[in-house]
């Protein structure tokens, strides 16, 4: 992704993602003359899930959202291109990706977990800081699992050829019945539905952040690589559902699944236990 400042809630680049595509696509073409494919990762934002309500469940063949959509100029250019070339191409469309990565602070569960340990050593009760309606909605998220899973299945599998297919944990979820169970990870109550905006109100705690880094003896006293809070801001903002339709992948045999509130409490354990967040 070409997002040159990083900013969340913005449309991003399409020109520069496009450019990164063609320069790495050439330049793998000038070393590999047995090249037979080429993947790419898209997301739900390929149906606009970043800018406001969209059909749903959204199925691939969905007409595109007249906004610029690097996703859109992306496919069209492996599209065109693989025409002439020996090597096919396949797109995956996860939602919001659900992963264990310690280097990786652009990342919901450590984002919120890096929350609620704050709010726990100020003494507050777990709000939901989110927009209220997305308490409620539906969404759904894919683990980092199940996306390699379908990634290899795409590739191998002849009839995914030239084709985008949607990858979600096929299950759905709503933020206010996972959040008690995120409180329950640190002892705390779940409070109410009280928006705020992380981005700002969290430049403020570096240094309870260092104090709790300091009393749990956690590997980096630096909240900037466990947290972004602008990316949680962006996620727990959408008011409106999110759901892909699985129908496609499952028509061609792909029936892997994940559950995804068990799995969220699972990854929030990994980074307690991995002392990056606190018990």
């Amino acid at each position: 992704c070409g997002r040159a400042t990083h900013a969340e809630q913005v449309l991003e680049n399409a020109e520069d993602n496009l450019r990164l595509l063609d320069h790495l696509v050439c330049g793998v073409e000038t070393v590999a003359e047995n090249l037979e494919h080429v993947h790419l990762v898209q997301g739900g934002k390929y149906y606009g899930v970043h800018v406001g309500p969209f059909p749903t469940p959204a199925r691939e063949e969905d007409s595109r959202a007249p906004i610029p959509n690097f996703n859109y100029d992306q496919q069209d250019y492996l599209d065109q291109r693989s025409k002439n070339r020996k090597w096919s191409w396949s797109a995956s469309r996860p939602n919001t990706l659900l992963h264990y990565s310690p280097q990786i602070s652009r990342n919901i569960v450590s984002t919120l977990g890096a929350y609620a340990a704050i709010c726990r050593e100020l003494g507050a009760s777990l709000d939901f800081p989110g927009n209220p309606g997305a308490f409620e909605s539906i969404t759904q998220m894919t683990t980092i699992e199940l996306l390699a899973k379908g990634i290899a299945w795409m590739v191998t599998e002849k009839s995914c050829l030239n084709q985008a297919f949607n990858f979600t944990n096929t299950d759905v979820f709503r933020w206010k019945h996972l959040w008690p169970r995120i409180a329950e990870c640190f002892d705390m109550v779940p409070g109410s539905v009280r928006p705020l905006k992380l981005e700002e109100v969290m430049s403020e705690r570096d240094e309870v952040w260092k104090s709790i880094a300091k009393k749990f003896g956690l590997k980096t006293s630096s909240l900037d690589q466990v947290a972004n809070w602008g990316f949680a801001d962006a996620t727990l903002e959408r008011y409106w559902d999110e759901i892909l339709s699985h129908n496609k992948c499952r028509s061609l045999g792909f029936h892997e699944w994940d559950e995804t509130e068990t799995r969220f409490v699972h990854r929030l354990k990994q980074y307690q236990n991995s002392a990056i967040l606190p018990t």
